[in-house]
């Protein structure tokens, strides 16, 4: 459940992240990281495992991979390069999934 629900965070204002002690740490407006904070709180263990650096799921990779060629980047060293960066760096994750849910919001599909 934690999949959908960041990218669903991120399409309503909330970014998820992870401090350099591993807290989580939720960034936004103030009245959506209010209302959100009931649920992030509930699902804290699972959106931290999910956060952590060096993991990203199949369904995240072909989230931002699809993201990648709806914008025309084909370049297979480029797409290496984003996904490695994505699995060292919470912040850049979080980055590409965001796009990559603004991609599924253009596209209509549910997240």
């Amino acid at each position: 459940m934690s999949i959908p629900m960041i990218l669903e965070l991120e399409k309503l204002g909330v970014r998820l992240s992870l401090s350099s002690t591993g807290e989580l740490k939720a960034k936004g407006s103030p009245d959506a990281v209010k209302k959100y904070l009931p649920l992030i709180r509930d699902h804290k263990a699972d959106l931290i495992t999910e956060l952590q650096p060096d993991r990203i799921s199949a369904e995240h990779e072909t989230a931002i991979l699809a993201w990648l060629a709806s914008i025309g980047e084909n370049d297979i060293v480029t797409l290496g390069e984003v996904i490695e960066a994505c699995r060292r760096d919470a912040d850049a994750r979080a980055y590409f999934l965001g796009r990559a849910s603004e991609r599924l919001v253009d596209d209509g599909k549910a997240v």
